[in-house]
């Protein structure tokens, strides 16, 4: 084959010349994208930090819906995918929005639904459903419907987890520990 490359002079123009530039330009922009992307967690593990909540009982039901007021650290965006049931606490739904989505609800009646005291506060609820996409450093509030079984629940340790994907594509698990408010007001949930 290299016998008919320096003959055939057509084929020899297909043959690309080395260039040592180029390579060394490919190389920094490989190495420069690799270490750029080892350095921003918020690019590869987005990341929500919650900075205030509340908790709102339906007890003749087991259901409690919890209010965290979260902030996205992903760039450029991230997708918040699902919340994780908690042993003694399984989701019933969860929904996301920049806006209070509770901020004008009354009180729940304490037989009352869960599902039906959301859809009668927030007419538009089911388009705040995750998954959401959240822009970096945007606030809003994320709203959980557990039904919660205190016997089981252990509230020293009702860690949170969820889903969020990057923008690049990767999926990672944010846990609100037991210190955290989301935790906290799950917790507080079993309270008499």
């Amino acid at each position: 084959m290299a016998e008919a490359t320096s003959t055939d002079p057509t084929l020899a123009a297909l043959v690309p010349r080395r260039s040592v530039v180029r390579n060394l330009v490919l190389t920094l922009v490989g190495v420069a994208v690799l270490v750029l992307a080892a350095v921003s967690t918020s690019f590869l593990r987005p990341t929500v930090s919650s900075n205030a909540g509340g908790t709102t009982s339906l007890a003749s039901v087991d259901q409690h819906i919890t209010v965290s007021r979260v902030t996205s650290a992903g760039r450029p965006w991230l997708t918040m995918e699902q919340v994780h049931d908690v042993p003694g606490a399984r989701v019933l739904g969860a929904w996301y929005a920049r806006s209070d989505l509770l901020s004008a609800a009354g009180p729940a009646s304490p037989d009352q639904d869960g599902l039906a005291y959301l859809h009668a506060t927030v007419p538009d609820l089911d388009t705040h459903a995750l998954p959401q996409r959240t822009d970096h450093g945007e606030v809003g509030s994320l709203v959980v419907l557990w039904d919660v079984d205190c016997a089981v629940l252990d509230e020293d340790d009702a860690s949170v987890e969820l889903r969020l994907r990057s923008a690049l594509g990767t999926t990672s698990w944010q846990t609100f520990g037991p210190d955290s408010v989301p935790a906290m007001t799950l917790a507080g949930a079993c309270q008499p």
